[in-house]
Order: structure tokens, then C-alpha cells, then sequence
């Protein structure tokens, strides 16, 4: 358990020497999309979306530094730095939730925009569930192959994925209709399902990647 603590605050402060000030940036261009549209929960799916991209640049640090042979000399096993990776995402993701879920009601208190819990539920959860799909499909890319051989094409399963959703709404939207009317007579579903997906989500892809990694070179 002490080593994944320690890969936690190692990956912490890879985070922080790069991208804490990236998101501190991405929260002025949400607040400027948030004022502009009047739209503030619009917010939430800014921040959480690109703050799972730049999760990714951990990796591109440690290739670039050449970390990956300090992480082979510490007494920490590969399976415990995949584990304490996903755990710091996981951590990152609510913590930027919070912040971002904040922010929401303070420029919606300032411009008089109201929202009802459905509306705040629907995207704080969809926006952690798509940061955790993100995060789940990119991680286990990079434990296995280097960030800069990947960096080009890692947002092609994102693409796929909108491209499916679109059509899938389009070709069969008595099926979105029917989603969201049981999620408007069960509001709380929305929560078990971001939630619960959302672990799900990660546990898998943490299972993937502990498989990768093991196997890789260092």
C-alpha cells in the first residue's frame, strides 16, 4: 500500500511541474464559454474532458525525462504503478469535478441562470463517466507503447465514438427518447450509473494495463 502512495505523489508531482497551470487555463476558456452561451453547466464538460487528455501527458514526462528506468529501480512493482496512476486519475477527476461543479454555481448565481438538479446531475455525471472512458482507453495505450508513437493517434477511438453515438441517435432515437425518460422518472440512476460506470470503467482498464505493462521493457 506504501508504494502505491508513493507512485501517487510521484505521479502528483509530474502532474504538477506540467499541467496544473494547463488547467487552471482551461478553467478561464470554460468560465469564457460558460458566460458567453449562458450556459454555465456547459462548463463542467470542458473542464472534465480536456482534463482527461492532459492526464495523459504523465506519460509523455516520463518518456521524455526518461523516468521509466527510476520507476524500474525503485522498489515499486509495475502493478503498483499502474494501480497508483489510475488511483491519481481517479483522485484528479473528483477533485476537478468538484472545482469545476463550484465554479458552475458561482457564474450561475452571477448571471441569474437557474438549473435544476436533473440538468446538474445529467452533466456532472456524464462529464466523470466521459473523463473515466477517456482515461480508460488511453491509459492502457501508453503503458504499453511509448507516448510519442501514440500521441497522434489517440484521439481516433473518440472520434469513432462520437461518429457511433451520432449515429446510433440518428438511426434509432425512439431509444435516446426512452433513455431519458427513465432517467427523468429515476434521477438517481443517473448518479449509479456515473458512478458505478464510471469504477467499472477504470477496474477494467486497470486490469488491462497491469497485463501490458508487465511485459514492457523499462
Amino acid at each position: 500500500m506504501n508504494n502505491i502512495l508513493n507512485s501517487i505523489k510521484l505521479d502528483y508531482y509530474i502532474m504538477k511541474s506540467s499541467d496544473f497551470k494547463r488547467i487552471a487555463i482551461i478553467a478561464v476558456i470554460a468560465l469564457f464559454v460558460g458566460v458567453v452561451t449562458k450556459n454555465p453547466p456547459i462548463m463542467l464538460g470542458i473542464i472534465m474532458m480536456i482534463s482527461a487528455f492532459l492526464m495523459g501527458t504523465i506519460f509523455a514526462v516520463v518518456e521524455k525525462n526518461n523516468l521509466n528506468k527510476l520507476y524500474g529501480i525503485l522498489p515499486v512493482k509495475k502493478q503498483e504503478t499502474v494501480i497508483g496512476r489510475y488511483f491519481f486519475a481517479l483522485l484528479a477527476g473528483v477533485i476537478i469535478a468538484v472545482i469545476a461543479t463550484i465554479l458552475t454555481f458561482v457564474v450561475s448565481y452571477i448571471l441569474n441562470v437557474g438549473f435544476g438538479g436533473f440538468t446538474l446531475a445529467v452533466w456532472v455525471c456524464g462529464s466523470f463517466l466521459f473523463f473515466c472512458l477517456l482515461i480508460s482507453t488511453q491509459f492502457p495505450l501508453y503503458f504499453k507503447y511509448d507516448f510519442s508513437k501514440l500521441a497522434a493517434f489517440a484521439n481516433i477511438p473518440y472520434i469513432v465514438l462520437i461518429i457511433g453515438g451520432e449515429f446510433l441517435i440518428g438511426k434509432e432515437p425512439q431509444l435516446f427518447g426512452q433513455a431519458i425518460k427513465f432517467f427523468v422518472q429515476n434521477q438517481y440512476m443517473i448518479w449509479v450509473v456515473g458512478i458505478i460506470g464510471s469504477l467499472v470503467l477504470l477496474s477494467i482498464s486497470t486490469f488491462i494495463s497491469i497485463a501490458l505493462y508487465k511485459n514492457r521493457e523499462l
